[in-house]
């Protein structure tokens, strides 16, 4: 894969109150001798500006838009609360709990592309999630409705998705995380579409794309996590299986799996997000 020409993250800075945040990534190629391939060797990837204010009474109001490939989306669009004996409660566009692939950030991957069964996993919907930590123990859940255009795919319908995670510390101060996770959404409307758009877009083929699976009544996930720290290298493995009921149809079954393992070579290793259950950006 090609690296990418340009990678900035803006730092924080605060306006009347609001925290402001944001990111720029821009790929190249190598040019040819013709000074008329140079627009072609180019892309910008993603333009992400994000907001945090907080409000009244312990509640906090997110948001974030973003310019990929050339179409601008509404990515986050929620208010959050922690609550002492109940645990953090999120209201509005968000990420569905499912998968640590899908639930880190595009900062956090330590690749330039998420893995493929990602086009498995639930995006990001409008609803209402409950997450708490108790002890080793993450546990979340949550009803969702449909979302926003997520890289041109909107999930549709009505679901419940709920992942439990458990993180073990073993010797050397490494990390143990193990999670599972499950989704059903009923979905009466055609137009369901498993789908991966690749992060290098320069001549980079899709995929992974069904199409349009037509008749499409109720998708049923399950996914599990795997995490292993070594020092400074992160082993993960996630597998993904789909099932798809369809009306006057057969159903169909969609798999996939993926294992990845990286090294921090300069700094810090990756950290892990307690919140989360997920490894954020060294």
């Amino acid at each position: 894969a090609q690296s990418p020409l340009i990678e900035r993250v803006l730092k924080p800075a605060k306006v009347l109150g609001t925290t402001l945040r944001g990111h720029l990534f821009i790929d190249g190629l190598p040019l040819r001798s013709d000074s008329e391939e140079f627009g072609r060797n180019l892309e910008l990837r993603r333009a992400r500006l994000s907001f945090e204010r907080n409000v009244l009474q312990g509640w906090s109001v997110r948001g974030s838009v973003e310019l990929v490939s050339g179409r601008a989306e509404l990515k986050d669009f929620y208010v959050r609360r922690s609550f002492e004996r109940v645990g953090t409660l999120t209201i509005g566009n968000h990420t569905e709990p499912f998968g640590m692939d899908r639930i880190a950030s595009p900062l956090s991957q330590p690749f330039l592309e998420r893995s493929l069964p990602t086009a498995l996993a639930p995006d990001k919907t409008f609803g209402v999630s409950l997450s708490r930590r108790t002890g080793h123990w993450l546990l979340q859940g949550g009803l969702f409705g449909s979302g926003t255009r997520q890289e041109g795919v909107r999930d549709l319908g009505s679901a419940l998705t709920v992942r439990t995670t458990r993180r073990w510390e073993v010797g050397g101060g490494d990390l143990l995380h193990v999670g599972l996770a499950y989704s059903h959404r009923r979905t009466d409307v055609d137009g369901l579409r498993f789908k991966t758009v690749p992060e290098i877009g320069l001549g980079t083929p899709i995929l992974v794309d069904t199409g349009q699976i037509e008749g499409a009544r109720d998708v049923d996930k399950l996914g599990l996590e795997f995490a292993r720290t070594f020092g400074r290298a992160v082993l993960q493995a996630e597998p993904i299986v789909v099932r798809v009921t369809r009306t006057d149809a057969p159903a169909l079954t969609f798999q996939g799996a993926a294992v990845q393992a990286s090294w921090s070579v300069f700094g810090t290793p990756s950290l892990y997000d307690d919140v989360a259950g997920v490894f954020t950006r060294a």
